[in-house]
């Protein structure tokens, strides 16, 4: 209800374009590691009930701070399509990428479902 609330609020007095949250990638659509369908937030803490509820594509980070370790760019190109599908659009590493992330994110580029390659 919550969360509900709080998006209707945003949804009716805010003007963005993008809803940004920090997460992860390996975790079956759910943003943190250690959340599950029966975690107390379990039904709301996935990119495709935010994609839902807002409306908006999501902009994702990994905590900036490693609160949310780096798998982004080690995903499968099918884990990643899920998160597209729900609504991810983008990801930002705030501390800095590896020297294999640009062959990682080529390898990936030609599977990915997405009209922005």
């Amino acid at each position: 209800e919550e969360t509900d609330a709080f998006w209707a609020a945003m949804n009716a007095r805010v003007n963005y374009d993008i809803a940004w949250t920090t997460g992860v990638a390996n975790n079956n659509g759910y943003f943190n590691a250690d959340v599950n369908a029966s975690s107390y937030n379990g039904a709301t803490a996935t990119y495709a009930y935010l994609h839902s509820v807002s409306g908006k594509p999501i902009f994702v980070d990994d905590g900036c701070g490693n609160t949310a370790a780096e798998a982004w760019s080690t995903s499968s190109a099918s884990e990643l399509n899920e998160l597209i599908a729900a609504g991810v659009m983008a990801f930002n590493d705030c501390d800095g990428v590896s020297g294999s992330f640009a062959s990682l994110v080529e390898a990936l580029r030609p599977q990915l479902n997405s009209t922005c390659n």
